[in-house]
């Protein structure tokens, strides 16, 4: 005869979502294969996932019953629930050393359990704590996500710090300086937030998965280490814990390469930021493999280019290729206007430092010949009304 020693009771789509932002936390991390660990904590149903360099605990309060301590497999646990009625009571039951899903009149389904001993999120004494504003996290994560260096990239094992986001405070200016690059494009932005006395940069991945895990609508507490190795990100139920990337960001490099001013300019384009984002989105439809997007003048008037021929010259455009004008207007330092070649995904990625209700037009300049650098010098795209955000953007040779 079975005996059931423990049940908690808890609504389907609260464990749907608990599956849900965990398997995803697990996809950001490589933490597919980890267990998740289930435990009490305050009278409350904890859900721990831990890996080398995070580890993530959500709490929920339960419907009726008592807390249980098991471990499960995190993709098995995501599947499991993902099949669960929505909008019923799941009770969590542990019989003969066995997890069940059991709702209804009598059905059950069971979760392969580990013989593991759960272990305890253990925080670090922290030094400092500061607050964000609820979406501050999801904001800087969506504008700073694409720039930073994959972490497959080769360039990652040689440069690591690079897979993360950099967080500079400036006391003097009450601001925080965020930036982050693959040395192939680069983003750089001053924000009023708070952050510490301390240069830090955090895993992109990781701040994804936070994004994941923890809602926009919430403030988010956000403390260090005295040694600044490791970061908290904490709510009310969930506590995000995770190490800092070593290693020294070179932010005056990045810094010095960008061209803040037509003045500095070889050649610059003002555009309407609606138009140059949708045509980078058509550019990487058009021509998904090579998403070039080339921007350049006819006369008086802006265009663009889109398709699998846009380093040709004018003679050499197929027909195939997207030629489409966008609100603009051009200028050269020389008086010779030159065309800008990019990858319409970087362009893409520039376009969402800028908040399109306050900034209707941003400016791509193009930096002056360096007789160092072989080829085009690099795009700085700015908002020349609001200089808080800047991105640079390598040129494809033509």
């Amino acid at each position: 005869m079975k005996t059931i020693t423990k049940g908690a009771t808890i609504n389907s789509e609260v464990l749907q979502e608990i599956g849900k932002v965990f398997g995803k936390v697990a996809d950001k991390k490589g933490l597919r294969d980890n267990n998740l660990y289930l435990s009490e904590k305050e009278g409350k149903q904890s859900f721990y996932l831990s890996g080398s360099d995070i580890s993530v605990e959500r709490t929920i309060p339960l419907e009726s019953g008592v807390p249980i301590s098991t471990v499960v497999p995190t993709k098995e646990f995501r599947h499991k629930v993902g099949i669960t009625p929505n909008n019923t009571e799941i009770t969590l039951m542990e019989a003969n050393s066995k997890l069940y899903f059991t709702w209804g009149k009598g059905a059950k389904l069971r979760v392969p359990h580990c013989n593991e001993q759960i272990p305890l999120l253990s925080i670090p004494e922290i030094s400092d704590w500061i607050e964000w504003k609820p979406g501050t996290l999801h904001e800087v994560t969506r504008e700073f996500m694409e720039f930073s260096c994959q972490e497959s990239d080769e360039r990652a094992d040689r440069e690591p710090v690079y897979t993360g986001v950099n967080f500079q405070r400036d006391s003097e200016f009450n601001e925080t300086y965020i930036r982050a690059t693959d040395k192939r494009k680069a983003a750089s932005m001053s924000k009023e937030i708070n952050w510490f006395n301390k240069t830090i940069t955090i895993s992109t991945t990781t701040l994804v998965a936070v994004a994941e895990i923890i809602s926009a609508e919430k403030s988010i507490q956000v403390g260090i280490n005295d040694e600044a190795t490791l970061i908290v990100f904490k709510t009310s139920d969930t506590v995000v814990l995770s190490r800092v990337l070593d290693g020294q960001f070179n932010n005056a490099a990045i810094d010095k390469v960008f061209t803040l001013a037509p003045s500095m300019a070889e050649t610059w384009y003002r555009v309407d930021l609606a138009d140059i984002e949708n045509a980078c989105y058509r550019a990487i439809k058009l021509a998904p493999t090579s998403r070039l997007i080339k921007i350049f003048s006819d006369g008086s008037e802006v265009l663009y280019q889109a398709g699998q021929n846009v380093h040709l010259p004018k003679e050499g455009r197929d027909e195939e290729d997207l030629i489409e004008p966008i609100g603009g207007v051009v200028d050269s330092v020389k008086g010779v206007v030159k065309p800008i070649i990019v990858d319409a995904a970087n362009l893409l990625a520039a376009t969402k430092l800028f908040k399109m209700d306050s900034t209707p037009e941003i400016t791509l300049l193009t930096a002056l010949p360096n007789e160092s650098r072989p080829g085009p010098g690099p795009v700085t795209v700015i908002d020349e009304d609001n200089q808080a955000a800047q991105a640079l953007i390598g040129q494809i040779r033509h």
